[in-house]
C-alpha cells in the first residue's frame, strides 16, 4: 500500500474517524495512563511506570514558561524512546512543532550531530563528559598547529 492510498483510505473515512477520534478522547480520565516510561537504573535499578494524562498536560505548560522550543528550532533525540528524559524531548518537539531528528544511537551521535546541526542539544549528564572526552581527546593527539585554532 503506498502512502498515497493511506491518505485516501483517510479522506474516504474522514468523518466516521474523526467522530471516533473525538468519542475516544472525551472518554479519557486526566488519571490514565497515557504513556509507559522506562528508567535505565542509574540512581537505583531499573524500572518503568506509567504516566498519566494529567503529568501531559503539565508538560504542554512548560511552553509558557519559555522551557520548550520554538519551531525554528532543531533538536535531535538519541535516548531510547521509552527512557523518561528521551519522551521529555520528543514530547516537546511535537508540542511545539518544533523540528526533531532521531540519531542513530551512541555510537553515531557525534557524526549525526555534525550532519543534524541542531540549535538545542538536550542530553543526559553522562553524554556530556563523553562528548568532552572524545573532544579532549582528539585535541590531545592534534598537531600544536591545530591545537591553537
Amino acid at each position: 500500500m503506498s502512502f498515497e492510498d493511506i491518505l485516501e483510505l483517510g479522506r474516504k473515512h474522514e468523518g466516521v474517524l474523526e467522530a471516533e477520534y473525538w468519542r475516544r478522547g472525551e472518554s479519557i480520565k486526566m488519571s490514565d495512563a497515557a504513556i509507559c516510561i522506562y528508567t535505565s537504573g542509574t540512581t537505583g535499578p531499573p524500572r518503568s511506570d506509567f504516566d498519566s494524562w494529567e503529568h501531559h498536560g503539565d508538560l504542554g505548560s512548560f511552553r509558557q514558561t519559555g522551557i520548550f522550543l520554538p519551531e525554528e528550532d532543531r533538536t535531535v533525540a538519541w535516548l531510547p524512546l521509552p527512557h523518561v528524559f528521551g519522551r521529555f524531548v520528543i514530547l516537546s518537539g511535537i508540542y511545539n512543532a518544533s523540528v526533531w531528528s532521531y540519531a542513530g544511537g551512541t555510537e553515531t551521535l557525534i557524526d549525526d550531530l555534525s550532519e543534524i546541526k541542531p540549535t538545542v542539544f538536550h542530553s543526559v549528564p553522562r553524554m556530556y563528559e563523553k562528548i568532552h572526552h572524545k573532544l579532549v581527546s582528539s585535541m590531545e593527539q592534534a598537531s600544536p598547529l591545530k591545537r591553537r585554532s
